[in-house]
């Protein structure tokens, strides 16, 4: 308490009258106020704009202490929202790109099946690359040329890019359909190198790579 007012109460021969606050007539509007939170009306704003046009006077703050223990009915009766779950196209792609036997439990089988049974267009291009996954696996280069026309030839432009880039250089792929030498383990050593470069933030001289292989090879 400020020295001051302590002064002037010291000072008195007499007690200062009691203030009386007039209390709000806000239970007079109960009625109303509980029958519009039951029919949906939550908002204690909205609830007081209302309650004065009927006549309130007071202010706000009345209706907040009158309603601040008011359930949340609509709350707890709001239905529970379905959470949707969604893929990436390159996820997709790799599910949709598989055979049917290969896909483990993680893949939403039910969910592809309805898409490849929805979609012509997405079927149409499922059989084309699983057909050429089956030349490669079976290595039948000799259907290869037969695949890439009718892609061409189809109305869908999806891989026609892909197949145009087969017959630029068909020779050299189709002789990877048929032959049994690869050089998956060339391209991933060479992989391997460039991995290990950025490492080092691509400054590694020809010497200090040397090492960094050669050490990391006896391991």
């Amino acid at each position: 308490m400020p020295r001051n007012t302590l002064n002037s109460y010291w000072e008195r021969t007499t007690f200062l009258p009691k203030v009386n606050h007039k209390k709000s007539n806000i239970l007079d509007y109960e009625d109303y106020l509980i029958k519009r939170w039951n029919e949906g009306e939550q908002s204690v704003k909205n609830l007081y704009k209302e309650i004065q046009e009927k006549g309130f006077k007071y202010k706000i703050r009345a209706v907040y202490e009158l309603m601040k223990g008011y359930p949340k009915t609509i709350v707890e009766t709001m239905l529970e929202i379905v959470k949707v779950k969604y893929y990436s196209s390159k996820q997709l792609s790799i599910w949709l790109g598989s055979f049917r036997k290969d896909w483990t439990d993680e893949v939403p089988k039910a969910y592809l099946t309805r898409l490849i049974d929805a979609n012509p267009v997405i079927r149409k291009v499922r059989n084309a690359v699983l057909n050429f996954r089956r030349f490669m696996k079976d290595k039948t280069g000799e259907k290869l040329m037969t695949w890439c026309k009718n892609i061409l030839n189809d109305e869908e432009e999806h891989i026609k890019g892909f197949a145009k880039g087969i017959l630029s250089d068909y020779k050299a792929v189709f002789h990877g359909f048929e032959s049994k030498w690869s050089n998956g383990p060339v391209e991933g050593q060479v992989n391997r190198l460039k991995t290990i470069k950025r490492q080092m933030y691509g400054r590694a001289i020809f010497q200090l790579l040397r090492k960094r292989v050669v050490i990391t090879s006896k391991w």
